[in-house]
């Protein structure tokens, strides 16, 4: 039996979940290296109009554009890439047209504009022009996070793949929305932190308050243990908060014993895991 609810005071998303009315105006917002859209979802249930995303892997955009791509959604740049042309024009039929638009056959993703190529020959105004809009409220992603990796013991801060955050913070720098947030291994703001100092330094330099943390998806809901790095700025102003856990997640131990998601971090990290706590909070 469907629970009765209040349908002057919520309205049931794509996805089928209640959450409170939203206003008439969303704010608009570019996810870069987008994979198949898990970024997306969540800001679209979060009340965000993603117009705009971005990647290069075809199987990542098809994924994408079958489930968040509006029916009459661009893609962009695909000319260039003989291969990607190839493989990806079969499935133009199919846009919008994967589990959102399954669950709801009345609604559709929010893409209005793909760019499947090299995010080096992307700009801000191209983004602005694709999806016909004079500026957006946020810019959100996560960059390739391979050079970081705890697996990755010799490239460091020299392997090219890390120069992809500063790509995003391009992007950032030439559209000026109102936040932006990436997302990223914990590495990032531990052993590798100078990269993650020279995106304070840029974002700093562009007007934005930077703050940043780990945090563990597990202790908001998600039903895996997941350590992520999180980096957000706020165009002037004050910085922008991080929300509290929703979730402890409580275990037990083979001898019986209690732990929570913070000892157990601590436990597997060491001295790294204390410091941590200590830097970011």
């Amino acid at each position: 039996m469907t629970p009765s609810v209040d349908q002057d005071r919520y309205e049931q998303t794509s996805s089928c979940l209640w959450i409170p009315r939203r206003a008439n105006r969303r704010p608009v917002g570019v996810d870069l290296f987008c994979g198949c859209g898990g970024f997306s979802l969540g800001m679209a249930e979060g009340d965000v109009d993603v117009a705009f995303a971005a990647d290069w892997e075809v199987s990542a955009a098809e994924t994408y554009l079958l489930n968040l791509g509006r029916r009459d959604c661009q893609v962009l740049d695909i000319a260039a890439n003989a291969k990607m042309r190839r493989t990806f024009w079969r499935y133009t039929q199919k846009l919008g047209a994967g589990w959102i638009g399954s669950a709801n056959p009345a609604s559709e993703g929010d893409c209005r504009a793909f760019w499947l190529g090299d995010i080096h020959e992307l700009t801000g105004d191209r983004i602005l022009q694709a999806i016909d809009e004079p500026s957006v409220d946020i810019v959100f992603g996560g960059p390739p996070c391979q050079g970081m990796s705890k697996s990755n013991s010799t490239a460091g801060l020299l392997d090219p793949r890390n120069q992809l955050l500063f790509e995003f913070m391009r992007i950032v720098e030439e559209l000026r929305p109102k936040a932006f947030c990436m997302e990223n291994v914990p590495p990032l703001l531990t052993t590798w932190r100078p990269l993650y100092e020279e995106i304070e330094c840029r974002g700093c330099a562009a007007g934005y308050t930077v703050t940043a943390t780990i945090i563990d998806a597990a202790n908001y809901g998600v039903p895996q243990f997941r350590r992520r790095a999180l980096i957000l700025g706020a165009l002037g102003g004050k910085p922008l908060s991080f929300p509290m856990p929703s979730t402890w997640m409580q275990g037990r131990r083979p001898d019986g014993t209690g732990w929570n998601m913070k000892s157990r971090n601590e436990e597997e990290d060491g001295d790294q895991g204390s410091e941590e706590q200590e830097m970011f909070g």
